[in-house]
């Protein structure tokens, strides 16, 4: 049944039946419980009157959609991240991205706290900044993996935000 050329054909399909399985759950379940069959009703006939379809066409389908859309963009960001680095643990954490948009971040929830409806996009230019930064380190004659990840790990532990215990403060 699983033999070398069949295998990918059977991994597809089950992992397709689970992602259908899950955004059925998703749709299903929350504060108000969904039957299957009215999920179905909802969807075919997306006229009928009722609660349910405000609650599936409003809330659950779009928070449904979202949700893949977000799983598939990450995978594609973290496969691709691995696939330039040649190295199967490459991460934005060790690549020191995440610590600029963490470093940015704080900084702006610090600094002006009022402004806290800015926190993703200064999250985002300190990931771009902090990026830039490991571009440049990383340049000599070229790009290579192994100078970016190095580069990568300076900034992170440049940019690394360290919390420290109250106890420590009053030591």
């Amino acid at each position: 049944m699983f033999n070398k050329t069949t295998r990918p054909v059977w991994i597809i399909l089950i992992f397709l039946t689970a992602a259908i399985a899950a955004c059925l759950f998703s749709i299903a379940t929350g504060a108000v419980m969904i039957s299957l069959r009215d999920i179905v009703d909802v969807v075919l006939h997306h006229d009928l009157p009722g609660m349910n379809r405000d609650i599936i066409w409003n809330i659950r389908l779009p928070r449904t959609l979202v949700a893949m859309l977000v799983g598939a963009n990450l995978a594609v960001s973290g496969a691709l991240l691995q696939g330039v680095m040649r190295n199967p643990l490459a991460d934005p954490h060790l690549i020191g991205v995440s610590s600029g948009a963490g470093l940015f971040g704080i900084f702006l929830l610090v600094v002006v706290p009022q402004y806290d409806h800015f926190l993703t996009p200064a999250a985002f230019i300190g990931a771009t900044l902090a990026a830039f930064i490991i571009y440049l380190l990383s340049w000599k004659d070229g790009v290579s993996p192994l100078r970016i990840v190095l580069a990568g790990v300076a900034v992170s532990a440049f940019f690394g935000i360290r919390y420290i215990r109250d106890a420590d403060l009053l030591q």
